[in-house]
């Protein structure tokens, strides 16, 4: 296996059916090393679910001509596939408590970094919130807003999950 900043230097002889040797060419390539030297934050760093916008800024990473950026949640859902956009601005469900960064380059090379916050429970009506996350998806999903649908959807399905937890938990006790 190959390693990324390495220069690595690869030739090819060609020989006729005497072994004689009638064509040589030589080539020299390097991948180029995954991006470095930055940071991801969050602002701000705790809120409350479904009512903060929390915003995730990367900057100083260095190790391409092009840069992109993904975001993550802690459970698996990607807020923003990879685009040239450094920082991202969302509502988080309180099952949330970090956000991978995949931070990659035009060559290939990825290295991912995660930003941790403090995502607290609402103290609203979980039923109101889901009502208003359903009307953000509705909106989103009109204007062509595939990002902001895919949060409030998910979020809508996060707040119906709980809402649904909570009632068996009523009916168990």
């Amino acid at each position: 296996f190959l390693t990324r900043g390495v220069t690595y230097v690869w030739g090819v002889t060609g020989f006729d059916n005497t072994n004689t040797a009638v064509a040589r060419a030589i080539t020299e390539f390097s991948l180029q090393p995954s991006p470095s030297s930055g940071t991801c934050v969050v602002s701000p760093t705790s809120g409350t679910a479904y009512t903060t916008l929390f915003t995730f800024t990367c900057s100083g990473w260095s190790g391409g001509d092009t840069i992109r950026y993904k975001f993550t949640a802690s459970f698996g859902v990607i807020f923003r596939s990879t685009g040239l956009s450094a920082s991202y601005t969302t509502l988080l469900p309180d099952t949330v408590s970090s956000i991978a960064v995949t931070i990659s380059n035009e060559g290939g090379g990825s290295t991912t970094t995660t930003v941790n916050v403090d995502v607290q429970t609402p103290s609203i009506i979980p039923s109101t919130l889901l009502s208003e996350q359903v009307a953000a998806a509705q909106s989103a999903c009109a204007n062509g807003d595939v990002s902001t649908t895919s949060i409030s959807v998910s979020n809508a399905l996060a707040l119906s999950s709980s809402l649904s937890s909570e009632a068996s938990s009523l009916i168990n006790a």
